[in-house]
């Protein structure tokens, strides 16, 4: 075909990220130029990196830099988020600074199972020809084949959301290390509070530590109250001090988010009566059901502390040795909505 002229060989021109000149680049503070200094001096090659900063304090913005840099010198990106949820957010982000909209997402593209087969195929084919510069993902982005691989980020790295818990197993942040490792691209870990296997391997000196302490602007962070609730009547479940605070609020205009347990149904509580009875701890098994399937009596204060003391002390009867762990196992899936 080529020699009867059929077919012509063209060299498909790369994408070409936006290069903001520095004056159109937001100002570091001292703790995030630090960090980036600290990134740029460590070069390309494998290293891993914990960007230990407090909620507010600019990682992504540092994420930014190191992305540029990359990108410049011709390399790939892969950025991956615990959470489908949080992909539009950073994939926005990215996309304002290196280009790249939702119909012609030539730059930057995400990869989740939130896609159709055929997106995600798209994307899959266009990461593995090194035509797509950055990659923001979750976990299933950690086993995309990229061949200009030059930088690998992990945003909330001590999320459990990283790891696959059923099929083929695995933990994408360590994934995302050990692809450091084997490609030669550096690693950078980011967390507010990260994970105690990070922590560890820091202090064994195999991570580098970058520490972003506080705030960007110095906005101060969330107040939190602990409100004494002894002794007061509840209205559904609620303290009259958090109902005046609710109402206080919602009379100014904001918005309110309640986390209620996930166990406060009739339902919870004849499961956590049938779990005692069923290991002979039928004694605990009318109160405990009541107090883990219901919202806490009404009255003084003695009330309130016998509620909690019978309370702890089932607790601590899942905990007993002498209790089979089928009981532990149904009682830590009762007690924990999230298992």
């Amino acid at each position: 075909c080529l020699d009867e002229g059929w077919v012509e060989l063209a060299a498909e021109a790369l994408p070409s990220p936006i290069r903001l000149a520095d004056s159109e680049l937001p100002q570091l503070t001292p703790d995030q130029a630090r960090a980036v200094e600290v990134l740029d001096a460590a070069g390309s090659g494998f290293s891993t990196h914990l960007l230990q900063g407090v909620t507010g304090s600019g990682k992504t913005e540092v994420y930014l830099r190191a992305i540029a840099k990359a990108v410049a010198q011709g390399g790939q990106v892969l950025l991956l988020v615990p959470e489908i949820g949080l992909t539009p957010q950073l994939l926005d982000r990215v996309r304002e600074r290196f280009g790249g909209s939702q119909s012609d997402n030539q730059v930057v593209d995400g990869y989740h199972s939130g896609l159709n087969d055929a997106a995600r195929g798209q994307v899959w084919l266009r990461a593995a020809s090194g035509r797509l510069p950055i990659v923001v993902g979750t976990r299933s982005a950690a086993l995309l084949p990229m061949p200009r691989l030059a930088l690998i980020i992990v945003d909330e790295e001590h999320d459990t959301s990283f790891k696959q818990q059923d099929g083929l197993r695995y933990s994408a942040r360590d994934v995302a290390v050990l692809r450091g490792s084997r490609e030669n691209a550096p690693v950078i870990l980011g967390s507010a509070t990260p994970s105690l296997e990070t922590l560890q391997r820091v202090q064994a000196q195999r991570y580098s530590l970058l520490r972003l302490p506080r705030r960007v602007r110095s906005v101060d962070p969330p107040r939190l109250q602990l409100l004494d609730v002894r002794g007061q009547p509840f209205q559904q479940g609620l303290a009259p001090a958090l109902v005046s605070a609710i109402e206080r609020h919602l009379q100014a205009g904001g918005q309110v988010l309640q986390d209620q347990t996930a166990l406060e149904n009739p339902e919870a509580a004849m499961e956590a009566k049938e779990i005692l009875q069923s290991v002979g701890l039928g004694e605990y098994a009318a109160s405990d059901a009541a107090i883990a399937g219901s919202t806490p009596p009404q009255g003084n204060g003695g009330e309130y502390e016998q509620y909690y003391a019978k309370y702890s002390r089932s607790s601590e009867l899942a905990c007993s040795p002498d209790v089979s762990p089928e009981f532990r196992r149904r009682w830590s899936r009762f007690t924990d909505p999230d298992l």
